[in-house]
This record gives structure tokens, C-alpha cells and sequence, in this order.
């Protein structure tokens, strides 16, 4: 038994995006093969924005090992449900993180939503009724940082929250984990007015939170 603390941890948001690489496949297996058309340019460690039909997959970010120039594998996930990951999917596109921002001043992390969600049904021949797993509800990312707008981190937050700009979040924590979010940025212009100033910035995840 362990315990994972915040203490060290380091925030980072993306910067870019490298050109979208037409993926040929992903193999049903634990971990998953990626087999991309052209080179997809990564290599160990690598962050890649995953767009495809695979609800778990969709949107999200993915740490790769690189194999060949155009294989990876994704470590400590599991495809093999051909039922839940049909094999004729469309494969999709990926996408390297070409840069990283470091956010500072995290005074605190809310996460918000990713509750299971069930519908109950009550057929007339049984007493007891059925919770039905549905899937989890729509989540978000909430931070409070310590004002200060001459911060470059913080401009950038401003920026892609006027466009509405989806952005990849990174979550290097003690122990050599990682965390990775994405979806769209927002970044109150008004701070809070208390004896230290915060900034309110709000992550509305599009896909899966992943760890690696």
C-alpha cells in the first residue's frame, strides 16, 4: 500500500500541436500497437493527442513507446475487448504535443464530474429494482492560482480562453507518474479579491483523464 502525494508535483499546459498523422490501425491487445501511415515522429515518452471512434481513446492524450517510425504501443492499456473496441473502428489521427508551458503558483486542483451514472429500471416481475451502468458524467478541472497577470503562463491561459482553444494539460507527479487531460480552456478575467489574489481557470474535459 502507497500514497501519492502533490507535494513537488509540476502543471503544464500545451502550446501546439504537431500536423495530424493518419493512423492505419490500433491491434486489439494489451498494451495496443499504433500503426500510423507516414512517420509519426515520436519517440519514447512522447505525448500524442489521439483522435478516433474509441470512446475511451477519443480526445485524449497518450504517453507512447515508440517501436518503429510509424509503430508505438500505449504501456498499461488494454484494447483486447474486440465488443467495447470493435476492430473495424476508424482508426483516426494522432497528434504530438510540440511544447509544453509550465503553470505556476497552483494554490489548489478541484476535479469536478466523472461520477458513474446509473438508470434504474423496475420490470414488474421483480421486487428489487436494477441499477444499469450508463457510463460517467461529464467532468472538469478546476484550478486557483495566485494572481498575477505579468505571469506568461497565466497570459496564455487568458489567451486560449477568449478563443475557447482546447489545450492539453500535463501532471507530472512524485514518484514519476503522469497525468494528461484535455478540452477546453477557460480563465475568469476577474480575479478574486481576497488577501491573496487568485485567478479561477476550468478544464471542460473532452476525453478520458489518463495516467502513466
Amino acid at each position: 500500500m502507497s500514497y501519492q502525494t502533490l507535494v513537488g508535483a509540476k502543471f503544464y499546459m500545451s502550446t501546439g500541436l504537431a500536423g495530424a498523422v493518419a493512423l492505419s490501425g490500433i491491434s486489439n491487445a494489451a498494451p495496443p500497437v499504433a500503426t500510423t501511415g507516414a512517420a509519426h515522429g515520436g519517440v519514447d515518452g512522447d505525448e500524442f493527442l489521439i483522435l478516433n471512434s474509441w470512446d475511451d481513446y477519443n480526445e485524449s492524450i497518450a504517453r507512447i513507446d515508440q517501436l518503429t517510425t510509424t509503430t508505438f504501443s500505449i504501456p498499461g492499456y488494454d484494447s483486447s475487448d474486440t465488443n467495447w473496441y470493435p476492430a473495424a473502428s476508424s482508426p483516426g489521427t494522432v497528434q504530438k504535443v510540440s511544447g509544453w508551458q509550465e503553470i505556476g503558483q497552483v494554490l489548489a486542483i478541484d476535479p469536478q464530474g466523472g461520477e458513474a451514472q446509473f438508470e434504474e429500471v423496475n420490470p414488474f416481475d421483480r421486487r428489487n429494482g436494477v441499477k444499469i451502468q450508463t457510463g460517467f458524467s461529464a467532468a472538469s478541472l478546476n484550478m486557483t492560482l495566485g494572481w498575477d497577470r505579468s505571469r506568461t503562463d497565466q497570459q496564455l491561459l487568458q489567451t486560449a480562453s477568449r478563443s475557447a482553444g482546447k489545450r492539453a494539460f500535463k501532471f507530472v507527479l512524485p514518484g514519476g507518474y503522469y497525468g494528461y487531460a484535455y478540452g477546453v480552456v477557460s480563465a475568469s478575467a476577474l480575479p478574486t479579491f481576497e488577501k491573496i489574489m487568485k485567478q479561477k481557470v476550468a478544464l471542460t474535459m473532452n476525453g478520458m483523464f489518463t495516467t502513466f
